[in-house]
């Protein structure tokens, strides 16, 4: 194995890392937006009933 070709799969393995962080933030962040809305209606509902 080559030291060229080690390289590159390091490479490789730090960018599917840094994608998996990136989705797992991406996911994070919309499950967050999502509760934040959750919570508004919840709490939304009860007065207007």
């Amino acid at each position: 194995m080559s030291s060229q070709s080690l390289v590159k799969w390091q490479f490789r393995i730090r960018n599917s890392k840094y994608n998996q962080n990136f989705i797992f933030n991406y996911f994070s962040v919309y499950l967050a937006q999502r509760r934040i809305i959750l919570i508004y209606t919840f709490s939304i509902v009860p007065i207007i009933i």
